[in-house]
């Protein structure tokens, strides 16, 4: 099988130097049956060279010069390498390349064994993470279902990604054309994680929140019979 090591990160490259702005990556996660069957969808922004950044302090002007053969060596590269199972969309806007990466699960422990997948075997134990775990109570007219899972799932699963393509001089070059090479920490910018329960309303964490880190993501939700 092949590995989702190269799925995610490759989309990730764009950088905070001048002249540069950090990919941003969230993840939005929807369960829908008492089981914990869902979908979850990673999405990455990358901004074009003519963009304004985020904070209005310039514009973006060599993000390009990250990848050296294009965005669209990167969406076929994406689409080859993909298991089974995982659906890889690319949207080109006005100002910005967007790609998801969305997957389904018919339960939780699919869901489990799919996210360790985007992680790799290894590094899950060695930073000893667990399992995201769902609990239902039956109540009047259906069940209380609760949704608990360790927020640095996918933080970790975003950093080993990056990893893998950071020395791939095929579709990233970290010296963005000859300059001081951007460390790995720089390239992607996670923003916010998001979870829907049933007919709960979306929750929505912040991951930029140096004061107030987001340690766990929770959320509860009811599901009719």
């Amino acid at each position: 099988m092949k590995k989702l090591s190269t799925v995610l990160a490759i989309v990730l490259l764009a950088f905070a130097l001048t002249g540069c702005w950090g990919g941003e990556v969230k993840s939005s996660m929807t369960i829908t049956s008492a089981a914990g069957a869902g979908s979850k969808t990673l999405t990455i922004v990358v901004l074009k060279d003519t963009a304004t950044k985020p904070d209005n302090n310039g514009t973006v002007d060599d993000n390009s010069t990250f990848f050296p053969n294009g965005m669209g060596a990167v969406t076929t590269f994406l689409k080859k390498s993909v298991p089974s199972g995982f659906k890889v969309a690319f949207k080109e806007e006005k100002n910005d390349y967007v790609y998801t990466i969305t997957y389904a699960f018919k339960d939780i422990k699919d869901y489990n064994a799919k996210t360790k997948q985007l992680i790799g075997s290894k590094v899950w134990k060695d930073n000893k993470l667990k399992d995201a775990t769902l609990t239902s109570v039956t109540t009047k007219g259906g069940k209380k279902v609760t949704f608990k899972e360790d927020a640095s799932i996918v933080s970790t699963s975003v950093l080993e990604l990056i990893k893998k393509v950071y020395a791939n001089p095929d579709v990233y070059d970290p010296t963005h054309g000859g300059h001081d090479a951007v460390k790995i920490e720089s390239v992607y910018t996670l923003k916010g994680i998001s979870i829907k329960v049933g007919d709960s309303a979306v929750k929505s964490f912040d991951m930029t929140n140096k004061d107030k880190p987001v340690t766990t993501i929770t959320q509860v939700g009811f599901m009719k019979k």
